[in-house]
């Protein structure tokens, strides 16, 4: 039985075959306009071929000349969050007002036995070709995070300080001989606010225990602001850097004979029984500076495999005021930078290296240089893709004979496409469009459409001879 006919029904029916017709009409009629619009411009093409081509060169010419503006953009918080978001601005402000000074560049040794002699003998070998670099006068000490070393001022022995000649006699004077750099502008205090009792006290310590860091707390407390300060302006200091070796520096220096006498019941007993570190005067626990760790029946190390060396450099902030960043990512002065660059070739240099020790290396100027140049990384497999694409479209769309082998037709194609690649790149960097490593996959996205419309015309002009109605 058939639904009844109600005005409603009839004047929805209508609307929808109005709408559906409307919408056929703008269907067929953009497709009708772009249909004429495609055979004037071939014709137009066809009629003046040495005219678009000058076109197009001098507008990939002109749309070229954009690239004097392309830039690689390669800093983290740029990559991924938006202009205008509060963590961008905040991370910018942090930047330019608190630069990152410091620079961590570490090495890890893996070998069979770590703690054997020769193996920490050839870690010593390797510290001292960095300690020894030097790039245009600049050296190691020069580009360091510097740390004071905690230790007996020299200008303070208990050996040759005299308590009652202090109070009862008369005070020996230091001769021209004796004066250091560490003690040239240390005047010896006036201790008749302390009582005889409390500096013996001291005296004796420092002859007993050494100029331990519980003792530099005391005599801080004791001695604040006069001595104190000035033994800690002019204290030596020594570079910033964390290894196992520093089981074997005495008084903030290492020796190396000290290496090359160490046998392994030396090792494993300084190892296991020891925690203070002979560079920087101050206590560590060194087994976390090694990997793969061996045990024996009684809990004690016996060998590991694996032990890491870091070095701590600091950014030169007056020369990156002067001079700018040299590196776009992070903040670096362009002394550090060249420096490292030429740490990266010692320390990667393995002429001289013992075959039985592996060495990774990662200097603080690796990560960001492994982020840049991503435009070009790929500019080998692109050529050689574009190549074989060229002789992929010559097989398709030519025959195997001199006349129908349309060399010159696949040429033009494959221009075209690298020409749209020059075009695209100009006007975006124009713009002020950075490029990213996101980016990597364009030339060959715009290879393949480009071939896929070249097959297309070649298609069709093949459908219109066998059918000139077509």
């Amino acid at each position: 039985m058939e639904s009844p006919r109600t005005p409603s029904n009839e004047r929805r029916n209508l609307y929808n075959n109005w709408v559906h017709r409307a919408i056929l009409c703008c269907k067929f009629g953009v497709m009708d306009k772009l249909e004429k619009y495609f055979l004037w411009h071939g014709r137009t093409v066809a009629t003046y071929p040495k005219f678009f081509i000058f076109l197009s060169i001098a507008i990939t010419i002109l749309c070229g000349m954009g690239l004097f503006g392309f830039y690689e953009e390669f800093e983290m918080t740029a990559l991924w969050v938006p202009k205008g978001a509060t963590f961008r601005d905040n991370s910018e402000w942090v930047d330019e007002h608190f630069p990152k000074q410091l620079r961590l560049s570490q090495v890890i040794f893996k070998a069979d036995n770590i703690l054997d002699p020769k193996v920490l003998h050839e870690m010593y070998k390797f510290r001292r070709k960095v300690e020894n670099i030097n790039h245009n006068g600049l050296k190691w000490k020069d580009v360091c995070l510097k740390i004071p070393v905690v230790k007996q001022p020299k200008c303070f022995d208990p050996s040759k300080f005299s308590l009652f000649d202090y109070f009862f006699g008369k005070r020996r004077k230091r001769n021209a001989e004796e004066e250091d750099d560490e003690c040239s502008d240390v005047k010896l205090p006036d201790l008749s606010a302390f009582s005889f009792a409390e500096l013996a006290e001291i005296k004796l310590r420092m002859e007993t225990e050494g100029f331990t860091p519980e003792l530099a707390d005391d005599v801080s407390r004791k001695f604040y602001p006069q001595p104190y300060c000035d033994f800690i302006k002019n204290a030596p200091t020594v570079c910033a850097e964390e290894s196992i070796l520093e089981l074997w520096a005495f008084d903030g220096m290492f020796e190396e004979e000290v290496f090359k006498d160490l046998t392994e019941r030396d090792i494993l007993d300084a190892v296991n029984n020891r925690n203070k570190s002979g560079l920087l005067m101050i206590e560590k626990n060194f087994k976390n500076l090694l990997g793969e760790v061996s045990y024996n029946s009684s809990g004690h190390i016996v060998g590991a495999k694996v032990s890491s060396m870091t070095w701590i450099g600091m950014v030169n902030l007056t020369a990156l005021n002067l001079f700018g960043s040299v590196q776009r990512g992070e903040m670096v002065d362009k002394y550090t930078y060249d420096f490292e660059g030429e740490m990266m070739k010692v320390t990667t240099d393995r002429s001289e290296a013992d075959e039985g020790v592996e060495t990774f290396v990662i200097i603080a100027r690796m990560f960001f240089e492994a982020l840049q140049n991503q435009a070009f990384k790929d500019a080998g497999m692109l050529l050689v893709g574009y190549l074989i694409v060229f002789i992929y479209v010559i097989l398709m769309i030519g025959k195997f004979n001199f006349v129908q082998q349309r060399f010159f037709l696949s040429f033009g194609g494959m221009l075209g496409v690298i020409m749209g690649i020059i075009v695209c790149y100009g006007l975006c960097s124009v713009l002020g469009f950075f490029y990213s490593p996101a980016h990597t996959v364009m030339p060959f996205l715009l290879l393949g459409i480009g071939i896929d419309d070249m097959f297309v015309i070649v298609q069709c002009l093949s459908n219109v001879k066998k059918d000139p109605q077509f």
